[in-house]
């Protein structure tokens, strides 16, 4: 999948992340720690990685340790690709929250 797209898409749940929060914030809701909002930017950009990527896991034929040594290798592509998300998503919740932080 072209990652355009991914992005784009992974920017708008952002938008809607910082929207839902400030709207909690403007009901009473205390203000979110920084760990949490770099947690969800993380989560968001795990998984648009794995739909940019989209590693085909293998079927499952009796070794559990290559198979684990496979997966390992699958997880590591596809951290390394969220690393590309990370900064952009973090940067528009965090620009994007009336509380913002320094």
């Amino acid at each position: 999948m072209d990652e355009a797209p991914v992005l784009i898409g992974a920017m708008a749940v952002a938008s809607v992340v910082a929207f839902v929060i400030n709207f909690a914030i403007s009901k009473g809701a205390g203000k979110p720690s920084e760990a949490i909002l770099k947690g969800v930017a993380f989560v968001i950009s795990v998984v648009a990685s794995y739909l940019v990527l989209a590693p085909e896991l293998p079927p499952f034929e009796g070794d559990p340790v290559s198979y684990v040594v496979t997966l390992l290798a699958f997880a590591t592509l596809v951290f390394k690709g969220a690393q590309t998300f990370y900064d952009k998503v973090l940067k528009n919740i965090l620009s994007k929250i009336k509380l913002a932080y320094a």
